[in-house]
């Protein structure tokens, strides 16, 4: 049974819990308590090894990792590799992103501080996966944005010579109606390819 009282001298209200034990006279307040819950343990810290092996894999696999985020079955495998090394079942893809992701930020942060010549402390097997690692992502952004210019680029040339035409056709059509209209004959049509070769002039 659970009892929750309110305190009416303040405004805070303070709640007693009182749970009571199960009428089995053989069970105990730990084993049979109906309010007791398991939870799972708490993900334990990676050692330093275990951070190296798990950098090291994503530098394994770095060759199938195409965007600058990955994906799901990519970082799974990344995973995989690692509970097959360490027996952590409950390690997923969302936990080894995280953590790798991290450690990068970490590095690069490091790297500036190294740059204004403060002390740091130093891993050399850590960092230079994590730099291999760097390496490989900044060379995918890269390529991610030159692929994003070039498209807009390219947009941006069909629009400016769409408008051209548009203009150009305008601006032809305009002379050949102000042509007619001083040789007195307001009723000159033109066809697709005569059109085109009177644009064609102009180009």
């Amino acid at each position: 049974m659970v009892r929750i009282a309110y305190s009416s001298s303040s405004s805070r209200r303070v709640k007693y819990y009182r749970a009571a034990i199960s009428c089995n006279p053989g069970a105990t307040a730990k084993s049979d308590s109906p309010l007791r819950h398991e939870y799972a343990p708490r993900a334990k810290r990676l050692q330093r090894g275990q951070e190296v092996f798990l950098v090291e894999t994503c530098n394994r696999l770095k060759d199938d990792y195409k965007t600058s985020r990955g994906n799901i079955s990519w970082w799974s495998r990344v995973a995989e590799a690692f509970r097959l090394e360490y027996g952590l079942d409950s390690y997923n893809w969302q936990t080894a992103r995280n953590k790798v992701t991290r450690l990068a930020n970490e590095r690069r942060q490091t790297r500036h501080i190294i740059i204004t010549g403060q002390a740091v402390n130093h891993d050399q097997a850590l960092h230079e996966a994590i730099d291999e690692w760097l390496s490989h992502i900044d060379e995918i952004r890269e390529i991610e944005a030159a692929r994003k210019r070039a498209a807009t680029e390219e947009a941006n040339h069909i629009e400016a010579t769409q408008r051209y035409r548009d203009d150009l056709s305008v601006r032809y059509a305009q002379k050949r109606q102000r042509r007619s209209e001083l040789e007195g004959d307001n009723n000159i049509l033109l066809s697709d390819s005569e059109l085109y070769t009177g644009m064609c002039r102009f180009l």
